[in-house]
Order: structure tokens, then C-alpha cells, then sequence
């Protein structure tokens, strides 16, 4: 997992697909996966939702203009785990399990 770091002037994408981060702040990011013995469980497991616990991880909140999707992209693309969340905002997160 990549370390955080300032992303606010990174830009990318052409045309249809530019986006350009104008700020970002830290959040939090909420999780529910199921995990025994250490170990996440998949979704199909029977056990699943006997185990389910609450796990929070840092995040940086970016705000966007143009494309967040190719943002997300390009995020994903230079390793860090990221996810559009709407019109303006990407998510990265770290310390994801």
C-alpha cells in the first residue's frame, strides 16, 4: 500500500475524460467485512455473517472537476486504492486490509 502524499494539482485525461484535483482533506472510511481467526471472509462463506466486525481506515478526500472516474483510474493505475464517489469526490484509502 502506497503512503499518503499531496495530491491536490494532479491532473490527467484528455478531452471527455480530463480531471484536475483542486483539494483534498482526511476522512474516514467504514467497513463491516466478517473476519475470524484473522482471516476475511468471503461472501459465500456460510459462517459470514456471524463474524461481521466494524473496521475503520484513514482515507484522503479529493475534490475534483472533470472526470473523477479517470481520476480513480489513474489512482488505481500508480497503485493506491481509490473509488469515485460521485460527480466531484475520490476516495483513496490506506491501510485497507
Amino acid at each position: 500500500m502506497k503512503a499518503q502524499q499531496n495530491f491536490v494539482g494532479m491532473t490527467g485525461g484528455e478531452g471527455s475524460t480530463w480531471y484536475k484535483v483542486l483539494a483534498q482533506r482526511p476522512g474516514l472510511y467504514t467497513r463491516y467485512p466478517s473476519i475470524k481467526d484473522g482471516v476475511e471472509l468471503k461472501w459465500d462463506d456460510p459462517e459470514f455473517t456471524s463474524h461481521k466486525k466494524r473496521v475503520v481506515h484513514m482515507a484522503t478526500i479529493l475534490t475534483v472537476v472533470g472526470n473523477p472516474v479517470k481520476c480513480e483510474a489513474d489512482l488505481k493505475e500508480a497503485g493506491y486504492s481509490a473509488i469515485a464517489t460521485g460527480a466531484t469526490e475520490v476516495h483513496v484509502y490506506f491501510d485497507v486490509l
